[in-house]
């Protein structure tokens, strides 16, 4: 498509040339694309309106369902949301659009990052509080990618600080995982409990020592969070973390959040865990905390027996050894 390339590219003159010239604007390659979701998602404005003057569809749906103002918000184009928005009189884009994800413009937005863009969404009817498919809003969004800024903004507008996506996960439980301490602090700050509950039964601390986020779960365990709740499962913040080879914030939730090192959950220790999936150096911070090497699973194995490398038997033997001398 021709129109398309010259709108992908910017080149403004080859473009009336062919609309001139009678070229469709709204014209659609196989994934429903049109030459205006190119001309924004490339940020030339010019194209833009030349494309709306000729009678471009400002509210398209690729295959994907993103319109074109998905695009700009996407990519952070200010100048293009406002052009879309407003559409020269006629009537403009739709600020609450969605995509087959349930995902609005100010979704995107949010997840780039993009003060200007978020402002611009909002004057224009947008909401903080606005749930995908899943019931993740533009604050958890904001709250994952660690962006203060958008997420003060957000805030400040209304926007939930509680609120729950469909698994129950709140936009503290995002910053958390993303180990984005501001973005913690200022969800307090707005409302939010550090202590929250998905529907599984994981806090914030879970999350956070899941991915090795040490700093976040610092400032957990200094506002209070039990080193030693359990989710639905019975499974510790320290399970998780031994379970991803999380050493450093197993040390951190033993020394600093008095965390049981041997606390089971349903099915096996967090020394069971350590050692089947072969994580040397927690095995090793759990052993020095005081972490049982003859505890049994649910099926009855001992922590040598569902040992995966020689190295880790090494030390259980080592640890068993010294601890009957």
């Amino acid at each position: 498509m021709a129109l398309a390339a010259a709108s992908r590219a910017g080149d403004l003159d080859n473009l009336c040339v062919l609309l001139k010239a009678g070229a469709d604007p709204n014209a659609r390659d196989k994934r429903g694309k049109t030459a205006l979701h190119e001309a924004c998602s490339q940020g030339h404005d010019k194209c833009v309106e030349a494309l709306l003057r000729a009678g471009a569809l400002v509210s398209a749906h690729k295959t994907n369902g993103f319109t074109p103002l998905h695009y700009a918000a996407a990519t952070g184009r200010a100048s293009i949301i406002s052009i879309l928005l407003a559409s020269f009189g006629f009537s403009g884009a739709n600020a609450c659009d969605r995509d087959h994800k349930g995902e609005q413009a100010i979704h995107l937005a949010a997840r780039g990052g993009f003060v200007p863009a978020v402002e611009i969404l909002l004057a224009h009817g947008a909401s903080g509080n606005a749930a995908s498919n899943n019931g993740r809003t533009s604050v958890h969004t904001a709250s994952l990618h660690g962006h203060e800024l958008v997420l003060r903004l957000l805030l400040s507008s209304g926007a939930d600080p509680a609120a729950c996506d469909t698994g129950g996960s709140q936009p503290i439980h995002d910053a958390a995982a993303g180990g984005h301490v501001g973005c913690m602090e200022l969800l307090t700050q707005f409302g939010a409990d550090p202590n929250a509950s998905d529907c599984a039964g994981c806090t914030p601390l879970h999350r956070g020592s899941s991915a090795g986020e040490v700093d976040a779960a610092r400032w957990l365990l200094k506002k209070g969070v039990d080193a030693n709740c359990r989710d639905n499962i019975g499974s510790t913040p320290l399970y998780w973390a031994a379970s991803r080879g999380r050493a450093d914030v197993v040390a951190l939730l033993i020394r600093e959040g008095n965390a049981d090192p041997s606390a089971p959950n349903a099915h096996r220790s967090p020394l069971h865990v350590a050692a089947g999936w072969r994580h040397l150096s927690v095995c090793d911070e759990l052993l020095k905390a005081g972490a049982d090497p003859l505890a049994v699973d649910r099926e009855g194995l001992t922590v040598l027996q569902v040992a995966k490398t020689d190295d880790v038997a090494k030390l259980l033997d080592e640890e068993l050894v010294a601890s009957r001398s």
